[in-house]
């Protein structure tokens, strides 16, 4: 019994010693990994219907999302010292962040501007994995809280259709979410996927196109998965050599089919340099003439389930800001409407689009340097032939026809694919910097 008691100090200093020792060896980007998947969990939970129903989850959740952009902004300030430079890009996205974030007050902005600088010279695909991982859980854990009651399942009737919100604030939300999820697996699985994955995630996006009623969402999933299963059928019936990987086979058929010809790379590339402009042009350009002729637009604004009504709505009233402006957006969410609101003097307002919506919320000036951002990424990954991201990114901008999260990280992880474009332009070093400003100094004390 006595050397029990005399072991057992000696046991509690060596676990300590034990923690203390993994603790160290703890580097600065296993806790900005560690830190980016909570950022996502909690700013993914804000999406439900959790924060609503209490406000101290509310508080906690907040809380916990401005920490971790707290600690992404040190992470940048570690970069930057240990570069002793900044580029050119970086400081203009920082100005215009700064600008429009004076004007509109709209926090997304100031997270985006957080997570992106903090991130940028961290490992992306192995942030999009995290970032796949977290929002699946979060995903499948609200709709089966909400299946089972012990979270709200918020609905509203929509003519004879009810949508379920399925946990989450908007139905939309539910489905959009999904698409989210599916767009990941693209970009991680590529052409390494499954076709019991496959069935199975078509089966479960029929499932929420049901209960949802996400038409638009729903039809970009299963294009997704319409290319996945292609490619994966293409490479079992026509690989002849089992050793060979699908990578190989796929990169043997692009150049069978001469994508590796001047004259096609020509067109992809041209297509690169135009596709978010065309986007955001076409998309304006619809508003525009619903202004004009609203009764004969009624059919095409049908299609887009009443964007165009309600962004020309919001031309009419808030017009084109420079730098953005404060607007209040509201939504069918977490209003419960089969429960009795009165729907007829409820005033939305919501602007879906990315194209219209981010001219509102951070102005005309930075929505231009988002396009040429996504326009540069085009052009990056085909230089590169990733053309599996560039897939990818093209159908994040058909996302964002529909959908305001073409700059929001938690909605939209591959957002971070945009990192490449801060490293555009010049560099600033800050010695050379320094020693300028002594010459000048100097110069005019004597």
């Amino acid at each position: 019994m006595i050397a029990k008691k005399t072991n057992q100090p000696e046991r509690q200093k060596a676990i300590r010693k034990n923690l203390s020792k993994r603790f160290q060896h703890i580097t600065t980007d296993q806790i900005i990994y560690i830190t980016f998947g909570v950022y996502l969990l909690v700013t993914l939970l804000g999406y439900t219907v959790i924060p609503e129903i209490s406000k101290l989850a509310d508080i906690s959740l907040k809380l916990l999302k401005y920490f971790c952009c707290i600690i992404f902004l040190y992470k940048a300030f570690i970069d930057l010292k240990q570069d002793k430079k900044v580029s050119l890009s970086i400081i203009i996205f920082t100005i215009l962040s700064i600008l429009s974030f004076v004007f509109s007050q709209n926090r997304n902005l100031f997270l985006f501007f957080c997570a992106l600088i903090g991130l940028r010279k961290m490992n992306i695909p192995k942030l999009i994995k995290i970032a796949y991982y977290v929002t699946i859980t979060v995903f499948l854990s609200t709709i089966s809280l909400s299946l089972i009651g012990t979270i709200p399942n918020w609905t509203f009737a929509r003519g004879p259709i009810t949508r379920n919100s399925l946990g989450f604030i908007f139905a939309t939300d539910c489905i959009g979410i999904y698409l989210s999820v599916v767009l990941m697996y693209f970009y991680l699985k590529r052409s390494n996927v499954r076709i019991l994955e496959i069935i199975l995630l078509e089966t479960l996006n029929l499932f929420l196109y049901k209960a949802t009623d996400g038409r638009l969402s729903f039809i970009l999933i299963t294009t997704l998965l319409a290319i996945l299963l292609i490619a994966k059928l293409s490479s079992l019936i026509y690989i002849n050599n089992k050793r060979a990987t699908i990578a190989e086979y796929i990169s043997q058929q692009l150049q069978q089919k001469n994508l590796q010809n001047h004259s096609v790379q020509k067109i992809i590339k041209r297509i690169c340099y135009i596709l978010p402009a065309v986007l955001f042009i076409a998309y304006n350009s619809l508003t525009v003439v619903y202004l004009n002729n609203p009764h004969d637009m009624k059919k095409i604004d049908r299609l887009f389930s009443s964007r165009l009504k309600y962004t020309a709505q919001a031309y009419e009233e808030y017009h084109v800001p420079l730098f953005g402006k404060n607007i209040i957006w509201q939504g069918w969410g977490g209003y419960g409407y089969v429960d009795g609101i009165d729907v007829d003097n409820f005033e939305y307002n919501f602007v879906d689009s990315s194209y219209a919506r981010l001219i509102f919320d951070f102005g005309i000036i930075y929505t231009l340097t988002v396009l040429f951002a996504y326009t540069y990424n085009l052009i990056y990954y085909l230089k590169k032939k990733d053309y599996w991201t560039l897939l990818v990114i093209i159908f994040v901008l058909i996302w964002s026809f529909i959908e305001p999260f073409m700059i929001n990280i938690t909605r939209n992880p591959l957002a971070l694919l945009l990192v490449p474009v801060l490293e555009l332009g010049p560099s600033i070093h800050f010695k050379k910097l320094g020693n300028t400003l002594k010459r000048k100094s100097n110069a005019s004390h004597i």
